[in-house]
């Protein structure tokens, strides 16, 4: 952009450059009408010399100065010289010059006409659109909940190996279950968003994550869960992350159609929709999960100073309160992190109503729009 904007500030210093350009082209175009006249060779010669020299040295300048500014080639590989006059005549040379400072004259008007195409005034633009107040609660309250997510997912094998102590090939089970669970929780989406309605539905997803995300632990501390390491415990974590993976399919998709919708009020509003730019903040708030997770997660295992060492391997190399911490953490901790996102969830502002009637207005334009033109 920088490179554009300097090309666009300096087009008339170029266009002057251009101008003496084609003069010295004329110079050397009249060589071809001397060729032949005896009478004329010598002045004819001077000519074509002074000409070519001077052609040769503007073009060059030229040259050099879109090459550091802008990479702009013109493609003057071919030189006109006296003794090929007759084989490559200078009036086809002369044509290509003009057709290729034509074409950059083109260019260094387009960009300094067209406002649109400046960095500054598209940073306004897409700043207008958080100016959307369903926008701003919708993608802080997913944030949020994604982050308590990617907690989750930071602490499970911490918790895996060390508190529920299973094996690498119970652990596989419990996490594979996730996958499938996610399958059936989007084959389900339809029908419940349909009938809670996506914000809602949305907000149901969200808040059944977080309560079989703490269930385990709670039922550890209730004294209801199996032995640590016993399969009947690998099944009752498989069997809860099953229906996990259900209800965070419900968060996915909820932010995906929500999205859609705010495109429909944008468009409404300003007459643009700005898919890619909210498709964008979708994408950017989901690297959340891997990101914010295991920053606090991190966090986490050294606040309760969480041991480190080739010696540990097992719980028994960790001390009991650590490893009890370590499991608050993990689960009810981690799962609280979610409820500030949930009631931010609150402030989106478009129902089955409203969107309906959004989406209507705008089937009216589109039908007006053939008519006024």
């Amino acid at each position: 952009w920088k490179t554009i904007l300097h090309i666009s500030s300096r087009w008339r210093a170029l266009r002057g450059h251009g101008d003496q350009t084609f003069r010295h082209i004329d110079s050397a175009r009249n060589v071809t009408k001397c060729v032949g006249k005896r009478g004329a060779a010598g002045e004819c010669e001077a000519n074509a010399l002074q000409g070519t020299a001077r052609l040769d040295a503007r073009l060059g300048l030229l040259r050099a100065q879109l090459l550091s500014r802008g990479g702009i080639n013109l493609s003057l590989s071919r030189r006109c010289h006296l003794g090929h006059l007759r084989a490559q005549p200078c009036e086809l040379f002369a044509l290509r010059i003009q057709q290729n400072l034509h074409i950059v004259w083109q260019v260094c008007d387009t960009f300094a006409a067209r406002k649109r195409f400046k960095p500054v005034s598209q940073c306004i633009k897409r700043g207008l659109l958080l100016r959307n107040r369903s926008l701003r609660w919708l993608m802080t309250g997913y944030i949020i909940i994604v982050i308590a997510y990617g907690v989750g997912i930071g602490l499970g094998l911490y918790t895996f190996t060390f508190f529920w102590e299973l094996t690498g090939f119970q652990t596989m089970i419990v996490l594979l279950t996730g996958p499938f669970g996610s399958l059936f929780g989007y084959l389900l989406a339809g029908k419940l968003f349909a009938w809670l309605d996506k914000r809602n539905a949305m907000m149901a997803g969200a808040i059944a994550w977080m309560v079989l995300h703490a269930l385990p632990v709670c039922l550890y501390l209730l004294g209801l869960t199996p032995a640590a390491g016993s399969w009947a415990l690998a099944i009752l974590l498989a069997a809860i992350y099953l229906l996990l993976g259900a209800c965070v399919a419900q968060v996915f998709v909820g932010i995906s159609t929500l999205i859609a919708d705010i495109a429909d009020e944008n468009a409404l509003a300003t007459g643009t929709r700005q898919e890619g730019v909210l498709f964008g903040a979708v994408s950017f708030a989901s690297k959340c999960i891997s990101a914010g997770g295991s920053v606090i997660a991190g966090l986490m295992l050294r606040l309760i100073e969480w041991p480190t060492g080739a010696t540990i391997r097992s719980g028994a190399d960790v001390a009991p309160e650590t490893l009890h911490a370590m499991a608050v953490l993990s689960g009810p901790v981690a799962a609280s992190i979610a409820i500030p996102g949930i009631l931010c969830l609150l402030g989106y502002g478009l129902n089955r109503e409203r969107t309906l009637a959004i989406q209507a207005e705008l089937r009216a334009r589109e039908l007006a729009a053939p008519s006024t033109a």
